[in-house]
């Protein structure tokens, strides 16, 4: 229970970045606030594509509009502990205060009121996805980008992190260990086929995060090529990468407003979704232990 109350503060955190994300798509129309290198929070390194190279100060290292909007005007991370805890982002606040009424004003329904909508937000990411990869695969490194995802290096098998990253992976895509399955599945009938339904669970979510992965892997090579830098040296990973890679593939369609408005109520939904199972399986535990 104590991990749940973890998991659900921390899906929440992640619920407010996209609500930041989904408000800022509005504030620089007809572009979007991301695609710039003149922002209050841009630095001499911040390289846009199409802009001339000579004009950045330090050649060596490059950043995107894309990383330093994340970094900068989101996070507003400083350079490390050594320089302070830094500032307060009340916008950040505000967003999560947000998060918190949305996720109570859908929860406090109750699981049998969101059997109408669990059909939208159980496709509608597909059908964003489906989309945003048409276009990722034809962007420029593309190719390099799939080749690194596919690509095998078997000495990481004797690596420690490898295995916890991998188990960490599935506890997450799961939800192993943390009540919510169970919690949900008190609700189905006494002779439900549960079995079938883990074995379609399974399969969707692998061939889910197989498809997520080629994705990602694409504007990874795309963001990579732009920079003239490797693929493992692009990004950092975490739970940031997606608020690095997406947004950057959105700025290459056209009407990239529509695209990101569409993108972040997509991993809105995805997000409210995640924060209903944790919070559901929470609840469950309160109630079971404590009845009175």
């Amino acid at each position: 229970m104590v991990l749940l109350f973890l998991l659900d503060i921390y899906y929440c955190v992640i619920i407010a970045w996209t609500f930041f994300y989904l408000i800022a798509t509005f504030t620089a129309l007809p572009g979007l606030p991301w695609d710039t290198c003149e922002g209050w929070w841009n630095t001499d390194q911040c390289y846009r594509a199409g802009d001339n190279i000579s004009a950045v100060i330090n050649t060596t290292k490059t950043t995107t509009p894309v990383e330093e909007f994340w970094e900068r005007r989101v996070l507003q991370q400083n350079e490390g502990l050594e320089h302070g805890l830094g500032g307060f982002n009340f916008e950040l606040v505000a967003c999560l205060l947000l998060s918190w009424v949305v996720v109570y004003g859908i929860i406090s329904k109750g699981l049998h009121s969101s059997g109408k909508i669990i059909w939208f937000t159980a496709l509608f990411p597909y059908f964003v996805m489906a989309i945003l990869l048409v276009r990722a695969v034809t962007l420029e490194g593309a190719m390099d980008g799939l080749a690194y995802y596919i690509h095998v290096d078997w000495s990481k098998l004797l690596e420690g992190t490898t295995w916890i990253d991998g188990a960490t992976q599935i506890f997450f895509a799961y939800s192993i260990g943390m009540g919510s399955l169970p919690a949900l599945g008190s609700y189905n009938k006494f002779n439900h086929n549960c079995v079938r339904d883990a074995f379609i669970t399974c399969v969707v979510n692998t061939l889910t995060c197989l498809l997520a992965g080629v994705l990602v892997f694409s504007i990874l090579g795309y963001m990579a090529h732009m920079q003239g830098s490797t693929i493992h040296d692009v990004v950092n990973s975490g739970p940031g990468l997606v608020f690095l890679t997406y947004p950057d593939l959105v700025l290459s369609l056209p009407l990239s407003p529509l695209w990101a408005f569409i993108f972040f109520v997509m991993l809105l939904v995805l997000g409210v979704d995640s924060e209903f199972c944790a919070v559901e399986g929470l609840v469950t535990g309160i109630v079971d232990n404590w009845p009175d």
